[in-house]
């Protein structure tokens, strides 16, 4: 690996981020769509080909819910990187203060109007209002990763939101520790020694909570489950990102064959660990895979975006992928309760799955999109530009 003179610090948004969280969110949508209409799981419905039913075809749209490990690769590479852009080299009251406010400010506004939206949804649907209010005000809270009742009650989506939130609160500390290992250790392959320990520490931990059981199932989720769906079982994708976020930011440009070679590797091993492997290594297993690909995308010559394939892809990344991106949190929070109302609004009881899903996603799709823009422009993007501060 050799060093670049781009500056990566002076750098002010990456097109390559938000094109990323553009696809974690259409990924998230679409194995959602799939789950209202009725798909199996792992499997396509049948299909019919020539008079011929072909049934039992993997469904590549279950690898929609790995956008949510994407996202918390993507979470913790932004929050190191902020933090180096701002010369953090040591937490004070005002650095804490000004982090939990910016912090407050980026997803709290959005998400409380999503949880209204959510809410008023679910009312309408027919489901219990005293058992929705629990769980709304728990989830206001970011508290309903620790009910398990609550956890996908209100919006199925939301459950990251907990996850997210516990990171925050530890982030300061994981920084802290980055740094101080980096200064002791040196900075070559410091990054890759905190990687390999995120991924025993959390493998392990997961291991812990699946040797003992899948205990009672409460809400549709298994004990075992919402254990592992949060802090520590999913530390590995945000310290992925604290590491991509170091090597970027010094400016570290990695050979285009070691990059192939990482990926080809790492993403079998991610895809594999979703379809057949064991609980434990599930997430560490796709975080390594996207903390791949998120290194793949910007640890290379930036200048070299200007000109042939390099400015394809850069023209590329900066388009209405990157716009979408731009606004994909609010479609992602959004996104569920607008499936539900749209499936409620025409169940098409004697259609197949396919029918329900084309018409339903796509109706979806576009409620989702026009929502979550209308969120965007008038609710997350004014109050985080008021609220933030300095």
């Amino acid at each position: 690996m050799r060093q670049d003179t781009r500056g990566g610090l002076a750098i002010e948004r990456l097109p390559e981020i938000d094109w990323l969280r553009g696809v974690a969110a259409l990924g998230v949508f679409l194995f959602h769509a799939a789950g209202v209409c009725g798909f199996p799981k792992r499997t396509l419905p049948p299909i019919e080909v020539m008079g011929r039913s072909l049934a039992q075809i993997p469904s590549p749209l279950t690898f929609g819910a790995t956008g949510v490990d994407l996202f918390f690769v993507l979470s913790g590479f932004c929050l190191a990187l902020q933090q180096w852009r701002d010369r953090n080299d040591g937490w004070t009251a005002a650095r804490l203060q000004k982090y939990a406010r910016h912090r407050v400010a980026r997803i709290v506004p959005a998400y409380w109007a999503a949880c209204a939206l959510s809410l008023l949804v679910m009312l309408s649907l027919g489901e219990p209002a005293e058992a929705l209010w629990w769980a709304t005000s728990t989830h206001l809270l970011f508290l309903h990763g620790f009910v398990q009742a609550h956890f996908l009650a209100l919006n199925g989506a939301l459950w990251s939101m907990a996850t997210e939130a516990q990171f925050y609160v530890v982030f300061p500390l994981v920084f802290a520790l980055y740094r101080r290992g980096g200064a002791r250790l040196g900075r070559g392959w410091w990054w890759l020694l905190f990687v390999g320990l995120a991924f025993v520490l959390t493998v392990a931990i997961r291991g812990v909570i699946a040797a003992a059981g899948e205990g009672p199932i409460v809400g549709e989720i298994s004990r075992a489950a919402l254990l592992q769906y949060q802090l520590p079982g999913r530390l590995l994708e945000f310290c992925a990102g604290i590491a991509v976020a170091d090597l970027f930011k010094r400016g570290v440009i990695a050979p285009r064959w070691l990059l192939a070679a990482v990926c080809a590797a790492l993403t079998p091993f991610g895809l594999w660990a979703r379809a057949l492997g064991p609980s434990a290594l599930v997430d560490p297993a796709l975080g390594l895979m996207y903390g791949a690909l998120l290194a793949a995308l910007l640890l290379r010559p930036r200048g070299a975006a200007a000109t042939g394939a390099g400015g394809r892809v850069s023209r590329l990344l900066r388009g209405p992928g990157a716009a979408f991106g731009r606004s994909s949190y609010s479609f992602f929070l959004v996104h569920v309760p607008i499936l539900l109302a749209v499936a409620a609004a025409a169940p098409m009881d004697d259609a197949g799955p396919w029918t329900r899903f084309l018409v339903v996603g796509g109706v979806g799709l576009a409620l989702s999109l026009v929502v979550g823009t209308g969120l965007y422009v008038g609710v997350e993007l004014p109050l985080w530009r008021r609220l933030r501060g300095r």
